[in-house]
Order: structure tokens, then C-alpha cells, then sequence
């Protein structure tokens, strides 16, 4: 995890880990993207659009497969950007 790129607001939103880092504040992935986060502040704004798009969300992705969350995201994601 520790050579994570990240080029766009889909790197994050697709990523398993950031999103639970998200939602759960307590996962085991919290000390590294604090880390991340302020080694790349120059991706604030696409970090704050990736934590607006998963609140935004509102679906349990515990519950779905991996395939069905990637749907949703799909979703949101194409009508943040129109």
C-alpha cells in the first residue's frame, strides 16, 4: 500500500481501504492515509471530493459484492461529473 498513486477521484473512491478508512475512522488503515493525506496535500480537493462521493453514497458496503459497489460508485461518480 505504501507506493499507493493516486491521479484522479476514482483512485480513491474504488479503493476497498480508503473507504473504510472513511466510514469507519477506526480501521487498521487510519495511521496511513492520515500519513498519505498530509504527504499529498496538493490532492485535497480530489480527497475531499473521494470522502463527499462515499458519504454521498449511503449503501453498506459490507453487504454488497465488490462488483455491486463498483456499480454504484460508477453511478455517482458520472453524475458528480456532469
Amino acid at each position: 500500500m505504501e507506493n499507493f498513486e493516486c491521479n484522479d477521484i476514482e483512485d480513491l473512491v474504488f479503493n476497498h481501504s480508503f473507504r473504510s478508512w472513511i466510514l469507519a475512522k477506526r480501521s487498521p488503515e487510519t495511521q496511513f492515509w492520515k500519513n498519505w493525506e498530509k504527504r499529498n496535500q496538493d490532492k485535497t480537493e480530489i480527497i475531499n471530493c473521494a470522502k463527499a462521493i462515499i458519504y454521498a453514497l449511503q449503501i453498506d458496503f459490507d453487504t454488497l459484492s465488490d462488483e455491486q459497489v463498483n456499480e454504484e460508485i460508477s453511478k455517482v461518480i458520472e453524475k458528480f461529473e456532469h
